[in-house]
């Protein structure tokens, strides 16, 4: 849930960051507004070498007020840990 986050339209950044153990692949990022899609970024990335690691959502218009924001992608490997980054432009 990145409820708090959202407080404008705009892009936000999503980071997965390497912990340690397993290399983490990640892809398809995708924002969610109630439950529906509204954003998504569908390269692959690599937690383990910051290769393509970041995906921009772009949220085209101004949150509604009460809607929940979140953010989903499809992970392989997870066996290990990170860290996910959320910074806004």
């Amino acid at each position: 849930d990145i409820t708090p986050q959202v407080k404008k339209a705009g892009t936000l950044f999503v980071r997965f960051q390497y912990g340690s153990y397993a290399n983490i692949s990640m892809m398809n990022a995708r924002l969610f507004e109630d439950g529906r899609q509204v954003a998504q970024d569908m390269h692959v990335g690599s937690a383990m070498g910051n290769a393509a690691n970041q995906f921009a959502l772009t949220l085209p218009t101004a949150p509604r007020g009460g809607a929940k924001y979140q953010v989903k992608a499809l992970v392989r490997k997870a066996d290990g840990y990170g860290t996910v980054y959320l910074r806004k432009q």
